[in-house]
């Protein structure tokens, strides 16, 4: 396969890191990178394959041909974005939730089946949202053993959700002057993290989005979903429960096994399920413990992951090898 190009549009500096660390250590045919965004990022400067790379103005955006274009935070207008960039002949893929699903703007992510993410290649597509991501890698399995009714998640969320080294190093500054006694330092983070826990602010709009992208990928209109957000005291990674109810009664053993053949996951029923140390650096969702809960049609089960690896730079990776392999 010839060298392809690809822009990278906003995102975080640690989340911006992680997706070219991913992209190299997967050996994927990219000799360009080019990396913009429209606030304070502008300046810094990335490392990609031993080079560097410097952050431009999104109003650089480059005349030339480049083979894909991601958009991994929202800008002020991603509309002429996406109108200037397909107009130039470079497909456009959003991970950041600014344009709205539609049957021409389809929601593409690798099955826990193993399909193909699509027939055609798309000249926009969405990526789904890490809460959607960590979610659909179990519902889709189910769904297809059993029509899904609703669904409900609450997720603990360590630091590097903010997609900053910054507010992980200000988690760890605050450690350090609580434990010498001085007031804790807030210049990332609204209140102290450490040694506490306290709700996203921002959770009701992740769970209309997270809502949109099950319904839309699953093909059920139906699914009521909702979703509840908290940071807590560590670093990197999700932990947390998953409720779902079905239509009608299911088989735990017929789940189980569903569950199991899914390439993005790591299933183990035990008593003993994973923690943060368990999963940081992996590639897969770990998921177990599934339980009914009061009746066969509620069943729980708990999980864990890298949310900067598994919930987001290995799976947006498979994408991106998919668009230039089939472009």
């Amino acid at each position: 396969m010839d060298p392809r190009r690809i822009i990278i549009i906003g995102g975080q500096s640690f989340q911006v890191g992680e997706l070219l660390e991913k992209i190299e250590e997967n050996g994927l045919p990219v000799s360009e990178v080019r990396i913009l965004d429209d606030g304070d990022r502008c300046g810094e400067i990335h490392d990609f394959r031993g080079e560097p790379v410097l952050v431009g103005r999104i109003e650089t955006l480059p005349e030339e041909a480049f083979d894909l274009a991601i958009l991994l935070t929202p800008v002020k207008d991603p509309r002429t974005l996406v109108e200037t960039l397909v107009h130039g002949g470079i497909p456009f893929l959003d991970a950041s939730g600014s344009i709205p699903l539609t049957d021409e703007v389809p929601l593409l992510w690798k099955r826990p089946s193993g399909d193909r993410f699509r027939q055609s290649v798309p000249k926009v597509a969405m990526f789904p949202g890490v809460y959607s991501l960590c979610s659909l890698c179990v519902l889709e399995a189910m769904h297809r053993e059993s029509e899904i009714e609703s669904v409900r998640m609450f997720v603990l969320q360590g630091a590097s959700a903010r997609g900053t080294r910054r507010a992980m190093d200000e988690l760890f500054d605050q450690a350090r002057e609580i434990l010498n006694f001085k007031d804790p330092t807030l210049e990332e983070w609204p209140r102290q993290l450490c040694f506490n826990a306290f709700p996203l602010s921002e959770a009701a709009g992740e769970e209309i989005r997270m809502g949109n992208e099950i319904r839309h990928a699953l093909a059920a209109p139906w699914i009521s979903v909702g979703v509840d957000i908290a940071w807590a005291c560590f670093f990197v990674g999700f932990l947390g429960t998953i409720w779902v109810t079905f239509r009608e009664d299911t088989d735990l053993n017929r789940l189980s096994r569903a569950l199991g053949t899914s390439p993005n996951l790591h299933w183990s029923d035990t008593d003993e399920p994973p923690g943060i140390l368990d999963v940081v650096g992996q590639d897969k969702i770990y998921m177990s413990q599934l339980r009914t809960n009061g009746t066969a049609r509620n069943v729980t089960l708990r999980f864990a992951l890298d949310n900067m690896r598994a919930g987001f730079s290995a799976r947006l990776t498979e994408l991106i090898a998919w668009y230039l392999k089939e472009t």
